[in-house]
C-alpha cells in the first residue's frame, strides 16, 4: 500500500521516560523523523516501577512536541517476588503462560489506543519495535485490520536470539510460527545488522515484503554538552547491563589488572574500572579491589559522561550477531574501544575498520594484556595512539540513519504526493 502523508505510528514499549539501551533507537528515530516533518505519535507504556527512569531523555522528547500516548501495563505475577525465591517461580510462570512475552499484558489496552490513532489518521505508517515482540503484534492487527503500511524493526533476534529461554518444542514452534507471520505481513522488516536480517530471511524466504538494515548509533547532540575532564587516573569504563555472561567476559580483564599490578607493571593507584549499569554480581573477584568501581543504573546523560572521562571504553558481547548501542556511543566520543567480543562479529568487524581500538579474543590473553599496557602507557605519557577514521564514524549518526529511514518508507511504499 502506498503512503499518503508523512505520519507515523509508532508502536514502542520502550521510550522515554523508560531508560536503557532500548530506548534511543526508538527516541531518536521519533526525535530526527519529526525535525524532517514528519508527524510522529508513539504508543508506549506508563513505566512499571521495576524499569529504569530517564529523564533527561524524557525532557528531549517533550521538547520535540512528539505525542506520546502511554498505556498502563499490569505485570502479571510481580506480586510474587515478595517471597524467597519468589522472583525464580514469576519468571517461569510468564516464560510459558505470556506468549510472546511478559509484556503481553500491555497488548489488549495498547492495541486499543492504536486503533483509534489508525482510524483518525488514515493511510498513516506503522511502525513497531522490538524487543518485546509483542509490539510487533500490535503491529500485525493494525495492518490486518486497515492494511496500512507496516514497517516491522527488530532490534534483536527473536526465535534465533541466542538469550531465548525455549529453543525446541511446542512454545519454540509458536515462536517461530508468530514470527513467520510478521515476517511475511510486513511490507518493510528493518533490523540493526545484517546478520540478523540475513536470519530473517532464512525464516521467510518467501516474504513479499523487504528487508533492510540500519544500525544503532549515536545522537552528536547528546555529546555537545559534555565537558572534558582531565584524568587523574588511568580510567576504563564498561557501561551496559551487568548479567552473568557480561561478567563471564569482564572477569579476565580484572585478573589481568590484578597480575599486572601484582607485577609492578601498573600500580594501583593509577588505575580505575567502572563497571556501570543494573544487574547483580556474584563473582568474589569483584569484591575487596579498592581500583575497581560497580555502579548501578545511570541515566543516558550520565553514563555519556562516565564514558567522556575514560581512557578506554569496554565493550562485552559474547553473542556473535549482537551489535550493542554502546558500541557507537563509544565511537561518536572517539574514546579507544576494548572489544571484549566475538573476533567475527559486527562489533569487532567496525572497531577494525573504525580503527577504534582493539578487538581481543575471548580467551586471548596476550593480546588482551597488550591492549591493557599500551592504553596504560598513552595515558601515562599523555598521548593517544587510537585514532578513529571520521567517515566511518559518520555513517552511525542517528540523524543521517533517520534520513535513511525516511528514504526506505518513502521510496519503497511508493509514496504519493
Amino acid at each position: 500500500m502506498a503512503i499518503q502523508t508523512k505520519q507515523l505510528l509508532m508502536i514502542a514499549y520502550y521510550f522515554p521516560p523508560l531508560g536503557g539501551a532500548g530506548v534511543q533507537r526508538s527516541a531518536k528515530f521519533a526525535k530526527y523523523l519529526a525535525r524532517l516533518g514528519w508527524q510522529v505519535t508513539v504508543v508506549s507504556v506508563v513505566r512499571p516501577a521495576f524499569e529504569p527512569l530517564d529523564v533527561t531523555l524524557e525532557a528531549e522528547v517533550n521538547r520535540i512536541g512528539i505525542a506520546v500516548e502511554r498505556v498502563p501495563y499490569r505485570a502479571k505475577f510481580r506480586q510474587l517476588d515478595r517471597l524467597p525465591g519468589g522472583w525464580r517461580l514469576r519468571a517461569v510462570l510468564e516464560d510459558w503462560l505470556l506468549f510472546p512475552d511478559r509484556m503481553k499484558a500491555w497488548m489488549a489496552p495498547a492495541l486499543a489506543v492504536a486503533r483509534k490513532i489508525v482510524e483518525q489518521n488514515p493511510g498513516i505508517v506503522i511502525f513497531s519495535t522490538s524487543a518485546p515482540y509483542t509490539a510487533h503484534l500490535i503491529g500485525r492487527e493494525l495492518k490486518r485490520q486497515y492494511g496500512n503500511p507496516w514497517v516491522a524493526d527488530f532490534r534483536d533476534e527473536w526465535s534465533q536470539n541466542p538469550y531465548q529461554t525455549t529453543t525446541r518444542g511446542y512454545r519454540f514452534r509458536r515462536h517461530q510460527k508468530a514470527e513467520q507471520t510478521v515476517l511475511n505481513e510486513a511490507d518493510i522488516v528493518i533490523s540493526v545488522t545484517e546478520t540478523i536480517s540475513a536470519g530473517l530471511k532464512r525464516i521467510a524466504p518467501e516474504a513479499a515484503g523487504s528487508f533492510f538494515t540500519i544500525p544503532n548509533g549515536f545522537d552528536p547532540e547528546d555529546f555537545r554538552e559534555l565537558k572534558a575532564v582531565a584524568s587523574q587516573q588511568w580510567t576504563l569504563t564498561h557501561v551496559g547491563t551487568l548479567n552473568q555472561a557480561r561478567e563471564a567476559l569482564l572477569l579476565p580483564v580484572i585478573q589481568m589488572l590484578k597480575d599486572l599490578i601484582a607485577r609492578n607493571v601498573i600500580s594501583d593507584t593509577d588505575v580505575k574500572l567502572r563497571l556501570i549499569g543494573v544487574g547483580d554480581w556474584h563473582n568474589p573477584e569483584f569484591t575487596g579491589l579498592s581500583w575497581l568501581a560497580v555502579q548501578g543504573y545511570l541515566p543516558h546523560s550520565g553514563a555519556l559522561a562516565a564514558m567522556k572521562q575514560c581512557n578506554m571504553a569496554i565493550l562485552a558481547e559474547a553473542n556473535p550477531a549482537a551489535f550493542t548501542g554502546k558500541v557507537f556511543e563509544y565511537l561518536g566520543l572517539q574514546k579507544p574501544i576494548l572489544g571484549l567480543v566475538h573476533p567475527e562479529s559486527p562489533a569487532a568487524r567496525l572497531i577494525r575498520e573504525a580503527q577504534a581500538g582493539w578487538v581481543v579474543g575471548l580467551e586471548a590473553n596476550q593480546e588482551l594484556a597488550e591492549a591493557l599496557c599500551q592504553s596504560y602507557q598513552d595515558w601515562r605519557n599523555g598521548e593517544n595512539h587510537i585514532r578513529p577514521r571520521p567517515e566511518v564514524i559518520a555513517r552511525f549518526n542517528r540523524e543521517r540513519q533517520a534520513a535513511e529511514l525516511a528514504r526506505i518508507i518513502t521510496e519503497h511504499l511508493q509514496h504519493e504526493e
